[in-house]
């Protein structure tokens, strides 16, 4: 497959310049219609073989990820929360995380205390070497999911959670400065967010390729404030979904473990290992977490409303009869 690569526009480019300064994260360029890391190996990705038995979270970064693919591995692995004290990253590695950062400029860093793994240094082989069944999460639009998805050739599990996009730019903002070196103000975040220039846009052609299949047997679509308002049905959806007929007990201990309170003492699940890498590199001494609040609406109490006037524009021309919620 042969891949179009398009530098951003230059002002684009040029406020991308001004506000993502750090040499650890790898700089973008369009792709086939879409933000990615200039280094991301598309050959590669489009290539991997795809078994059947496979099981996909695939979302637009700050949809819910996290929360979703803990969801998703514990379910299907019959609620052992004993296994899901390993890493979220072992059991449900992010396919093209290692194109995201330069680990080699960070492991030349001094003073961080953290080696990173293959799960994050060598992403695709680590996921490609998994013990079937294998579980994987991405953030690419399905329109670059390997060519064997694309094509039907094989029917993996995919699961795809998205979320309104206003309160997916307020956390993506926040994500960004801890861990990606963004060093601009929110403003300048929404525009590089509506100029599809943030990684993995554009948010809507990101989310319209996935809700496009929503009625395909294999693939279950539903939203962060899906999960937020009742949470025990989706639960239970993607129970029937994975073939896992769960009990009410079941039901109940996932509520436990899968709080949001929960996930932020997890040790397993919300990265503070990481973030803390991060926050030694870039020497920040501010506490912010990976795992914020997980409330929806967040964005009426940060947005002017110049902003929310633009998100409420650009909803209106882009979202081509997606349902979400606002």
């Amino acid at each position: 497959m042969a891949h179009q690569i398009k530098p951003h526009k230059k002002e684009v480019a040029d406020l991308l310049k001004k506000t993502f300064t750090s040499p650890i994260r790898n700089p973008t360029v369009e792709i086939d219609g879409c933000t990615l890391p200039q280094n991301i190996m598309m050959d590669e990705i489009d290539n991997f073989e795809v078994f059947d038995d496979d099981v996909w979270v695939c979302s637009f970064p700050k949809s819910g990820t996290t929360w979703t693919v803990e969801t998703v591995w514990c379910i299907a692995n019959d609620c052992d929360f004993e296994g899901a004290k390993r890493s979220i990253h072992e059991r449900f590695p992010h396919i093209e995380v290692s194109s995201i950062f330069n680990f080699d400029e960070i492991s030349r860093q001094p003073d961080t205390g953290f080696t990173f793994s293959t799960m994050f240094s060598d992403s695709l082989n680590f996921t490609r070497n998994l013990s079937r069944p294998r579980f994987i999460r991405t953030h690419l639009p399905y329109h670059l999911l390997p060519r064997q998805i694309r094509t039907g050739e094989k029917k993996p599990k995919i699961i795809c959670v998205a979320r309104n996009p206003k309160d997916n730019c307020i956390s993506y903002f926040h994500q960004c400065t801890s861990i990606e070196g963004f060093t601009g103000t929110l403003d300048e975040f929404t525009t590089l967010f509506l100029e599809n220039a943030v990684l993995f846009a554009p948010f809507w052609k990101h989310v319209q390729g996935y809700w496009e299949k929503r009625n395909d047997d294999n693939l279950l679509y539903f939203t962060f404030e899906n999960m937020k308002q009742d949470f025990p049905s989706v639960l239970r959806k993607i129970g029937k979904f994975l073939n896992k007929d769960l009990t009410d007990d079941q039901v109940s201990s996932l509520l436990e473990h899968l709080n949001f309170k929960t996930l932020k003492t997890n040790s397993a699940v919300n990265n503070e290992d990481t973030v803390e890498v991060f926050r030694k590199l870039y020497k920040r001494q501010d506490t912010s977490s990976f795992i914020r609040n997980g409330t929806t609406g967040q964005w009426k109490t940060v947005m002017t409303p110049e902003m929310n006037q633009q998100f409420d524009d650009w909803i209106r021309e882009n979202s081509n009869g997606v349902q979400m919620s606002y």
